[in-house]
């Protein structure tokens, strides 16, 4: 079987989190896991989002982003058209949208 991050390790953060912890303004966003221990596959970050203050307006040009709403709702603009995004919701933006 092909391993997907092209190494041996498994990385598992479950303690000292806060060490991985960063606050953007009133956000605090947790690095669950980075593009260097993933071999630049993917990010898994945790983000508690202060309403209000959610991310302005951004085009990712080199990487697609998924998003898993844990609690509240959030709006998203994906071309056009605006989301809704719930808890329990799952959002996929492609590259370049």
């Amino acid at each position: 079987m092909n391993n997907l991050f092209n190494n041996t390790a498994l990385h598992v953060h479950s303690e000292n989190m806060l060490e991985r912890s960063r606050w953007y303004g009133p956000n605090l966003m947790t690095f669950l896991t980075t593009s260097a221990e993933t071999n630049g596959q993917f990010s898994l970050i945790k983000c508690v989002l202060r309403k209000g203050f959610e991310p302005p307006l951004h085009v990712h040009s080199r990487e697609d982003e998924s998003i898993f709403i844990l609690s509240g709702e959030i709006n998203y603009e994906i071309g056009e058209k605006t989301v809704t995004a719930k808890a329990g919701d799952y959002v996929h933006l492609p590259r370049s949208v």
